[in-house]
C-alpha cells in the first residue's frame, strides 16, 4: 500500500484504484464482459468527518466504488482519486 503525506478533509477519502485484470494466471485474456464491473481499490487516506459524523471506512480497507466516482488527483507519490465516503458502495 503507497504511503502519502495528504490528509483529505471532511468524509473524503483518497484511493488508490486496483488494475482491472486482463489475463489469467496461465495467461488467458479475459474478455471485456467477463471483467469486473465495479471499480476496486484501496483506502489510502481518511478525512476525520464533520459536524460530529464519522467516517465508516479507515485506511488500508478495500472497497467497491461507483463507476467514474471521485477525481483524479496529482500527489507526490502518484495518481489517485480523491472522493466523498458516500460515492463508495461497501468494504470487502
Amino acid at each position: 500500500m503507497t504511503e502519502i503525506k495528504f490528509t483529505p478533509l471532511g468524509t473524503r477519502v483518497i484511493i488508490e484504484p486496483k488494475e482491472v485484470e486482463t489475463l489469467t494466471e496461465s495467461g488467458l485474456i479475459i474478455p471485456d464482459g467477463s471483467r469486473q464491473q465495479l471499480p476496486v481499490g484501496t483506502v489510502l487516506a481518511v478525512g476525520p468527518g464533520r459536524n460530529g459524523e464519522t467516517t465508516t471506512v479507515k485506511r488500508g480497507d478495500i472497497v467497491l466504488y461507483r463507476q467514474g466516482a471521485g477525481a483524479s488527483t496529482i500527489l507526490e507519490e502518484g495518481t489517485f482519486l480523491m472522493m466523498s465516503e458516500s460515492e463508495i458502495y461497501g468494504i470487502f
